[in-house]
């Protein structure tokens, strides 16, 4: 399976960046807290996409019977998630460096992106 059956991508992105701009606006005379805004959602948005294909990947491995194949796949996995973790890391430390004590707002916005994309999530009959 692949991420576009998975994502509706129109939805997400629309949804997504609607929150994040009105964030963006009520923050707007703090260019510090903007920065780190927006470098968190493209830290986010990388992170659910190598989420999804990880969890895609994982559950793709099960079907595979050749224990060769398997094992790539996993390596596969371990590698996408071990991304996602990176990436995660990586835009709170740039975050943080902007905004010490206003770390919240980004990572607010990230939790708010979370629920975003479960309500962007195609189902298996769609």
């Amino acid at each position: 399976m692949d991420l576009k059956e998975k994502i509706n991508f129109k939805k997400y992105f629309t949804i997504s960046l609607l929150v994040t701009g009105s964030i963006s606006l009520f923050f707007r005379e703090d260019q510090n807290i903007l920065i780190a805004i927006w470098v968190m959602y493209a830290g986010t948005v990388a992170n659910h996409l190598l989420l999804v294909k990880g969890i895609l990947l994982l559950t793709d491995s099960e079907k595979h019977k050749v224990s060769t194949a398997k094992k790539n796949m996993l390596v596969k996995v371990l590698i996408s998630l071990a991304s996602k973790f990176g990436v995660m890391v990586l835009a709170i430390f740039i975050s943080v460096q902007f905004v010490q004590s206003a770390i919240i707002i980004p990572i607010t916005n990230y939790l708010i992106q979370i629920a975003v994309l479960g309500l962007c999530l195609k189902k298996a009959h769609e």
